[in-house]
């Protein structure tokens, strides 16, 4: 159980994404997928990146950019910059496409957290908080791993709220992500 894993140059990554993606620019998994590449070239600070091949007994994140890490030197820094904003622009045009998609919800607000936008990206979460929730909440189980959406923007938000002014936010994302937990997958 777990996720295999390859070495991907960046360049062909990406290359062969803006490909499908401009072949077909209506096509949203293209978008995301193009966005999720630029989101991992931005989080990896690395060349090749480190990519999903298979996931085996378990679901993927929403967000699979793992942690942020340091550049190692101001090329990869300036790089990983412009991955992030090409992120961005990805992620938001596979929202116009969708709007009502948790997922591409959930990498938006993550990047606009990454660019900086603390306060823009806690209001997305919130909402996607909610929207999870009222999407997840008559489930009866979860898939393998025990992934949900709830817990994942949970993961997110939780961390940048105010412990004593938001307590009673965070105890409600926790009593959700807890009543996820107990469901059997």
């Amino acid at each position: 159980m777990g996720v295999d894993v390859e070495r991907v140059p960046v360049a062909r990554l990406i290359e062969n994404l803006e490909k499908i993606a401009k072949d077909n620019p209506i096509n949203v998994e293209a978008l995301l997928n193009l966005g999720r590449a630029h989101g991992m070239a931005y989080a990896q600070k690395s060349d090749p990146l480190t990519v999903p091949k298979a996931y085996h007994g378990i679901e993927p994140p929403a967000v699979p950019f793992g942690t942020v890490k340091t550049a190692a030197d101001a090329t990869l820094g300036a790089a990983a910059q412009v991955h992030l904003e090409a992120a961005l622009k990805a992620y938001k045009q596979a929202l116009e496409l969708d709007k009502d998609n948790l997922v591409i919800r959930l990498g938006l607000a993550w990047l606009t957290e990454q660019a900086g936008r603390k306060d823009d990206a806690v209001k997305q979460y919130r909402t996607i908080a909610t929207d999870a929730w009222e999407k997840e909440k008559s489930l009866t189980m979860v898939g393998l791993g025990g992934r949900t959406l709830t817990g994942e923007v949970a993961s997110y938000l939780v961390p940048l709220l105010d412990a004593e002014k938001d307590k009673r936010e965070i105890e409600t994302l926790k009593d959700h992500v807890a009543t996820m937990g107990k469901l059997p997958y």
